[in-house]
């Protein structure tokens, strides 16, 4: 409250309007490659440089252990991403594609978790199983639960999408839902 006895929104109204700036500059950066012009760059350069010479000071110390300098490089991707971007590409991308790869495995545990469940709730209960079955038009447990694992293979973009790469396939399919399904989570390594 302010002397006048009314509240000061003022703040709260310029965090908001900053955390939606950030949010929109980061989409922007991500989809559309766009960054500030260099003009407003200028204080974070400044602000990084410290970061970024105590970074590589330390990745060139003989002495230093594994770890000392994998955070001295966690520091300098933080401060830099055009490095990191260099670096991922020097490697083939084996950064992202690692990313993506922990990405598709943690969705395919999900998935057939989710599967799994499902499956034993509609053994335990009769009525369920009932009304699933007249819903998906289904004539035997195992029809039922190909039916609802397509559609919840189909409503899952990035995993499938991920999937029909990997098994080199058209659309979702029962055959896609069969492998998915055999697919143990470390198996999950192979676009790339």
């Amino acid at each position: 409250m302010t002397e006048s006895g009314k509240s000061d929104n003022g703040g709260c109204t310029r965090l908001v309007i900053g955390i939606v700036a950030g949010m929109l500059l980061s989409g922007a950066y991500i989809k559309f490659n766009w960054v500030l012009p260099s003009w407003m760059q200028f204080p974070g350069l400044i602000q990084g440089l410290g970061p970024r010479t105590v970074a590589f000071t330390t990745i060139e110390d003989p002495d230093a252990d594994l770890a000392t300098k994998q955070r001295a490089i966690e520091e300098l991707l933080r401060h830099d991403p055009i490095f990191f971007q260099e670096l991922d590409r020097d490697m083939g991308n084996a950064i992202t594609n690692a990313v993506i790869d922990r990405k598709a495995r943690e969705q395919l545990i999900v998935f057939k978790s989710k599967h799994s469940v499902m499956r034993e709730k509609l053994e335990e209960f009769p009525k369920l199983r009932e009304v699933a079955m007249k819903q998906h038009e289904a004539e035997t447990m195992d029809e039922l639960m190909v039916q609802i694992g397509l559609k919840d293979l189909r409503e899952e973009r990035f995993l499938s999408t991920y999937l029909l790469q990997r098994f080199e396939m058209e659309s979702v399919s029962p055959e896609l839902l069969e492998k998915t399904l055999a697919l143990l989570p470390q198996e999950v390594f192979f676009l790339h």
